[in-house]
């Protein structure tokens, strides 16, 4: 009854030779080097060795699994015969992948009754033809083509053909295995430490994205001069003009090398010097320095970054923690979280990032060895061995052996623009070489490229179709261009300059890629699975890109994009054009329409957009009024019955979640209307305001009537359900899916709503922490990282005044949420991987922007219930020791700037506050000394009498005029 393709294997021994004069060799399922897709270890009995790739593996479309082996002999005419197990019925479907080639597309493998634990006959073979195989290091690699795909992998035989393999566990266990080359991934040596457990397991890693030699270098940087301008290049002067030569295009002189010549209109020569960790490109015209371009790929030779070894079982004491306990290692190695402090504890993720513009329809994606391909135009990641566009492999030398992944450098172009330099080194032949790739500003979806290697001059590339150029002028132009039309984006927004450059980095670096991920204003989720359509409409992609457009003071961007979703996402109802839209994002809608109106000021927005805002407030008091036809004691009485999240959309149920946002957004609403009302003068504005506000003073009571009945007494911390009246406390918050989606987002956003009381709030921080439902800070969700609605909880954490909990969460996202160089953010990671993790979902906008709008917060922060700013609220204490300042932070009271400046011997502080607007609010100051020294006075002038707050480190006043300077002293350390 098995399918005809299968091989008749049943208890065959294995020839001597086949095919040639090569044994037949076996590679285990479980002896990757890389895969995605297995969540753990999975025994079944009947499988060589008792074990096979892993559990749940393939059963996304894209998983994938890699080996990588080394054959001492030519292997020709070669057969990879695959023994698996498949109980689910049909097909499940492969693309065979060697050495960088589809070798075999859509290979199905039949159903096989079972998955190998019951008996041996559960296991059968699937064999491919894959030609002559050389001497030397090889990879083969199944990439999964469909959802539901799950197969158990055993193992492969290599051979040549005609070869008929065993089907008895011991007789493949007998069988020679080729030499492999263990992944980055799995627990190999280089990765695993047996002196150390978890207890004694501290770790620091050297900061290779930014090292600690880079700003002495920078600022001992000279640049020569131009002399004159040729068709071929430059005459140039050293910077003491003491020496000068003509140079051409690709030589060098006085350190650098001049790269390229351009006319835009004025004549450009491109400078490009390598330091050992870091480059920078230099952009010079006759009399100046048009632009500075930094590169994060330095000296490619010796090429090596950081490793951390992992004590042994540390993934599985992880996962088994009913505390955080690496964010418990944090503050006893330091004053608080940092960066380097979090960055050793899990793997760097290495995956893909994208290329796009904001304006194209057009993305692509880079894969880690370099590869390109295309974004498939409806949705779902890129099968690599049909949408490749461009190769990396193919400028390498042949049988290359693959690159220890300590030996690859991932980063950004600039730090932060939308462009990514690679490099890369392989030790064993001594070749390094270097990536570079952007697309062109603007709808055209054109690519640019530049690769070079260590025994070559650059090529220059151009996509697509592939064409290679003869220069690098088109690279370099459209490099410019690029950092150009960037620096006009963020030139009148929201700034800051602080001592750790990665934060601006990665806060530009998010804007940049969540606005280069969207078509026009047209939102898109992420990339990958969430390009598809069916996923433009999902509110958390617009709530988050605008609230952080909002807050970084882009507002005519923010105004355009969110007019966009006003105008094509809300229906006739006031529903959203959405398969699946939260309650919750109804009311978060609301709020962020009315941040817009007071954060830009522009009433007429609003004017226009109010029509469309109130078929969302009557949804929702439709919904109320349905909820109230219950009796007035009703658990549930006046609460909003509906769904909680897109993918457990048809749970609908009284989530509190659901409820406490809309309250707050239709309060917030009613409170702008009766404002703006009150302004003009219009008494039917103002009454329907007034009218709101007293509907959402009944809500709310009926909203806390209920969290009050529902609470539950739990061992510790009394358990808040996430929906009314559900009564069984969660034994740890990752048991099963409702307590993963509470964990992740239900909790999260009944917080960020600050409807319930702080002690009620505090009651859901104080379960989450004590019931394995963070890692470093950051939401854990099943077995993985979950951090896509990270900003709600951040948000309230910062009400609640928890600063270290607060930087333990930024500094984790910042670290281990993201590509440490490319910043690239994913909606869930894992947490297991030794040298190196990879994502669980595909990159989505809510991720990216968590690092942007978090910092944002740390820095300047409205409370939303009392007239009174917060600055530095979170700020780390480090930042103030070197000083730290802040240009343009909109708010309601306008703009806001501030500048902190220590003293040289840091017993006395400069804070100058500055307000654009007519109206001050009442300044909460937060001055954290980096040795947590007390503030002892704080001087103004004018007659103004700053209130101290020493516990909380904290100066308030209200100002009286535009800039207020405080002069502030501290206590010496006994």
């Amino acid at each position: 009854m098995w399918h005809a393709t299968l091989l008749i294997a049943a208890l065959i021994a294995v020839p001597p030779s086949a095919g040639g004069n090569v044994q037949p060799l076996w590679i285990e399922g479980e002896a990757w080097h890389s895969q995605v897709g297995s969540v753990g270890p999975d025994r079944p009995r009947y499988a060589s060795r008792g074990a096979c790739l892993g559990s749940q593996w393939a059963g996304d479309r894209n998983d994938w699994a890699a080996y990588r082996f080394y054959l001492e002999s030519e292997l020709e005419q070669a057969v990879a015969c695959f023994r698996y197990a498949r109980l689910d019925e049909g097909d499940s479907h492969f693309d065979l992948i060697l050495d960088g080639k589809l070798a075999a597309g859509n290979a199905a493998f039949a159903s096989t009754g079972g998955w190998g634990h019951r008996r041996n006959d559960e296991w059968q073979y699937r064999t491919i033809r894959i030609g002559s195989l050389g001497k030397g290091w090889h990879e083969l690699k199944l990439v999964s083509l469909a959802d539901r795909n799950n197969t158990n992998l055993d193992g492969f035989f290599l051979a040549g053909e005609p070869f008929q393999p065993p089907n008895l566990r011991g007789e493949i266990e007998k069988c020679p295995q080729p030499p492999l080359r263990s992944g980055a991934d799995g627990p190999g040596p280089d990765w695993v430490d047996n002196e150390f457990g978890l207890d004694g397991f501290t770790a620091r890693l050297d900061d290779w994205y930014y090292p600690s030699e880079e700003p002495a270098e920078r600022a001992a940087v000279t640049l020569p001069s131009v002399l004159e301008f040729r068709p071929d290049g430059a005459q140039l002067a050293s910077a003491d003009r003491t020496t000068t030569a003509r140079v051409t295009v690709g030589t060098d002189f006085d350190g650098w090398n001049l790269a390229a010549r351009l006319d835009r209109p004025e004549p450009i020569v491109v400078l490009h010097r390598d330091f050992h960790r870091w480059g920078l490109i230099v952009y010079l015209a006759k009399d100046h320095t048009v632009a500075e371009i930094r590169e994060a790929v330095g000296q490619l030779p010796g090429l090596e970054g950081p490793r951390v070894r992992f004590p042994k079982d540390y993934f599985t004491s992880l996962l088994a923690a009913k505390r955080d306990v690496l964010g418990e290692k944090v503050p006893a190695r330091s004053h608080e979280p940092d960066y380097e402090t979090v960055a050793g504890y899990l793997a760097p993720l290495e995956t893909y990032t994208f290329l796009g513009s904001p304006q194209s329809p057009v993305k692509y994606f880079i894969q880690p060895d370099g590869a390109i391909c295309r974004q498939p135009e409806h949705g779902g990641p890129p099968v690599i061995s049909r949408d490749t566009r461009f190769d990396l492999a193919t400028l390498l030398p042949a049988g290359l052996a693959p690159v220890h992944p300590r030996r690859v450098k991932q980063g950004l172009l600039g730090g932060y623009l939308p462009a990514i330099n690679y490099g890369y080194f392989d030790a064993e032949s001594g070749i390094g070489w270097e990536l570079s790739a952007l697309m062109d500003p603007g709808e055209s979806p054109i690519v640019l490229l530049r690769f070079r290697r260590t025994d070559g001059p650059p090529r220059y590339f151009r996509l697509e179709p592939l064409q290679e150029l003869s220069d690098g002028r088109d690279f370099y132009a459209a490099l410019l261009r690029l950092k150009e039309s960037w620096d006009v984006f963020f030139q009148d927004g929201f700034d800051l300059e602080i001592p750790d450059r990665r934060v601006r980095d990665a806060c530009r670096a998010a804007i940049a890629r969540a606005a280069s991920g969207c078509v026009g204003l047209h939102p898109k989720y992420g990339v990958g699975h969430y390009w598809g359509k069916q996923h433009d409409g999902f509110p958390p992609t617009t709530l988050s890109l605008n609230a952080c457009l909002l807050h970084w003071g882009l507002h005519q961007q923010a105004k355009d994009r969110l007019s966009y979703y006003f105008d094509n996402f809300i229906q006739a109802d006031g529903t959203f054009h959405y398969y699946g839209p939260a309650i919750s994002e109804y009311g978060q809608l609301l709020h962020l329409a009315t941040d817009c109106v007071r954060l830009t000021g522009d009433e007429a927005w609003f004017d226009r957009h109010r029509p469309a805002i109130h078929r969302v407030v009557d949804q929702l008091l439709r919904l109320r009024a349905e909820s109230r036809k219950q009796p007035t004691d009703a658990l549930t009485y006046g609460l909003l019955y509906g769904s909680p999240e897109a993918d457990t959309r048809e749970q609908t149920e009284y989530y509190f979640s659901n409820s406490a946002w809309c309250w707050r957004g239709m309060r917030e609403i009613g409170s702008l209307e009766a404002e703006i009302g009150r302004k003009r003068q219009q008494p039917e504005l103002l009454r329907d305001g007034q009218a709101l506000l007293a509907e959402c003073d009944a809500m709310r009571s009926d909203i806390l009537r209920s969290v009050e009945r529902s609470l539950v007494p739990a061992e510790a911390v009394p358990f808040l359900p996430p929906i009314a009246g559900f009564g069984k406390p969660f034994a740890t918050m990752t048991q099963d899916t409702l307590a993963s989606y509470t964990n992740y987002r239900y909790w999260l956003e009944t917080l960020s709503s600050q409807c319930l009381p702080p002690d009620q709030e505090w009651l859901m921080i104080q379960y989450r922490l004590a019931h394995g439902g963070e890692l470093l800070g950051m939401t854990r969700f099943s077995g993985h990282l979950d951090d896509w609605p990270y900003y709600h909880y951040a948000r309230s954490l910062l009400a609640h005044d928890r600063v270290a909990h607060f930087l333990l969460g930024y500094f984790g996202h910042l670290a281990h949420h993201q590509m440490p160089g490319t910043f690239m953010a994913y909606e869930q990671v894992a947490i297991q991987g030794y040298g190196r993790r990879r994502q669980i979902a595909d990159y989505c906008v809510p991720s990216q922007l968590t690092i942007p709008l978090m910092t944002r917060w740390m820095l300047v922060v409205e409370e939303p219930n009392d007239d009174a700013l917060w600055l530095c609220r979170a700020a780390p204490r480090a930042w103030f020791g070197s000083g730290l300042s802040v240009r343009a932070a909109p708010t309601r009271w306008g703009l806001v700037g501030f500048q902190c400046s220590p003293s040289e011997g840091g017993l006395r502080l400069t804070a100058r506050v500055k307000f654009s607007g007519g109206s001050y609010p009442i300044v909460r100051l937060r001055i954290r000394h980096p040795q947590a020294l007390r503030i002892a006075r704080c001087d103004a002038a004018e007659g103004l009498q700053p209130r101290i707050d020493a516990e909380r480190e904290m100066i308030e006043f209200r100002p009286n005029r535009a800039e207020t300077t405080l002069q502030i002293a501290f206590l010496k350390s006994h």
